[in-house]
């Protein structure tokens, strides 16, 4: 059997991304589709001087790309043309048509050398069109740094135990959560590594995207494992709570057991992940929200600014009216409509700003930070190295203590500007989320309805 990757069975995107680091970032902002902790990188191979003839000129280059050197920097041309910011390697420009033709017969002479010993890096130069990983430039470390790290959703075995740390849904459920992985990739090939931490004495699961029977009766496994991101569940969570006002993880697994199949349980009615399923995750300009966070936004917290304070006698534009005719008329308004009419009485009352953030969850039930103060799962933010190392991650969850204080006119300007932009990739791929966590849980729905399941029954199946 091929190469097959494994995908989250929530967002329906594989674990297998690579990043491409730019000249300015350090080797470790580099990784290949064997995950963020595995230490590898996109190769390149030498150019040679046909490369460079004029006559040739579309060989080896690109739009400024450049060649690490993977290598010690101990050697006796010290006179090389070395570009590299970081002491520890040594880097030169893909393109070398700008170079003498000396120093490019001593630079190939050097790489060629070495390429038989050690390996070249691929990095990204302003125009790179590169499709082995993302470019650095277009999105960054801190909000891919969980792209490929998976947790897996674990059935119980029949001894099964709680433990302290354990999730509501795990305790009273079917299914446990494993540690978490930092490297999976092919699914034919039966690859597999050890999570961490070790939990309910499960630490090598194989991940799987089919249906329990097929599982058990083809790989003959005692722990098998549904593959999801950790923040792509604390989507899913919040989408549950949104329509149930409850958690139900449970409703994800009855989902998944119900609607897979042997290709993959995982509907790809994105556009953007139907163009990047492959064999091998097509890396594409443009599609790189795609391995951002949904969770831990990096910025996202500049946006839920405090109300200015309230001066004495201004007279704002719906004091005098009832809120029910306030009501009537923020309904037949915009979005963008309502946050310029605030912007045009920055000191609208309370209630105005009320009708704002109500359309907001309306027509943002994503932007959870709205209406939710559930805590995130410790999971969501550490990669499997982190826990190991005991290293903190980056980023903080965004909880309003307080909706009454925040200026949500300017929540709805900041963000869509930001976003406008190109910016807070994470916010873009939540709203991705969210719409299939809404695609699942209308199957479901029809699932209990047609199982005589009523509404007020507050049932957890398998989760």
């Amino acid at each position: 059997m091929g190469y097959s990757e494994i995908i989250c069975q929530i967002c329906g995107v594989t674990f297998a991304i690579a990043r491409i680091r730019t000249p300015q970032e350090p080797p470790t902002a580099a990784w290949d589709n064997h995950g963020t902790t595995g230490g590898g990188f996109v190769m390149c191979w030498a150019p040679d001087e046909d490369d460079f003839d004029d006559e040739n000129s579309d060989g080896n280059v690109s739009g400024g790309c450049m060649i690490a050197v993977r290598a010690d920097r101990d050697h006796e041309d010290g006179d090389l043309l070395a570009l590299s910011q970081h002491p520890e390697e040594e880097m030169y420009p893909e393109d070398m048509r700008g170079v003498s033709k000396q120093d490019r017969a001593k630079i190939l002479k050097r790489l060629g050398d070495l390429e038989k010993k050690y390996c070249l890096e691929h990095v990204a130069g302003p125009e790179c069109g590169a499709g082995d990983g993302y470019h650095g430039d277009r999105i960054s470390v801190e909000e891919m740094r969980t792209c490929s790290t998976m947790q897996g959703l674990v059935a119980k075995p029949p001894n099964w135990e709680p433990e302290d740390g354990d999730e509501d849904f795990e305790r009273s459920g079917q299914y446990f959560l494993s540690g978490l992985v930092d490297s999976i990739t092919n699914v034919d090939g039966l690859y597999s590594e050890s999570s961490y931490p070790k939990r309910h004495g499960c630490d090598n699961t194989l991940p799987v995207t089919r249906h329990r029977d097929i599982a058990e009766d083809r790989y003959h496994v005692d722990f098998y494992s549904i593959p999801i991101h950790p923040a792509c569940l604390e989507s899913f969570k919040r989408a549950t709570l949104r329509r149930y006002d409850r958690v139900d993880v449970g409703a994800f697994i009855q989902w998944w057991e119900v609607d897979s199949d042997e290709k993959s349980p995982v509907p790809i009615e994105d556009e953007d992940v139907r163009a990047g399923r492959s064999q091998w995750w097509q890396h594409f300009q443009g599609s790189e929200y795609l391995a951002a966070n949904p969770c831990f936004v990096p910025n996202l917290d500049k946006g839920f600014l405090p109300m200015a304070p309230h001066t004495a006698g201004h007279e704002e534009l719906f004091s005098s009216l009832p809120s029910e005719i306030r009501s009537l008329i923020f309904n037949h308004l915009s979005l963008e409509d309502i946050s310029n009419l605030l912007l045009a009485s920055p000191l609208s009352n309370r209630p105005s700003q009320n009708e704002l953030r109500r359309r907001l969850i309306l027509e943002w039930p994503w932007l959870w930070e709205a209406w939710s103060k559930l805590e995130y799962s410790v999971w969501v933010g550490p990669t499997a190295r982190d826990l190991r190392e005991s290293v903190k991650p980056p980023g903080k969850q965004i909880i309003v203590s307080d909706t009454d204080v925040v200026n949500w006119g300017s929540v709805f300007r900041w963000i869509t500007k930001q976003r406008s932009n190109g910016e807070l990739k994470g916010l873009k791929n939540r709203q991705r989320i969210w719409k299939r966590c809404e695609e699942m849980l209308d199957i479901v729905d029809t699932l209990r309805k047609y199982a005589g399941i009523g509404e007020e029954t507050p049932v957890l199946l398998d989760g």
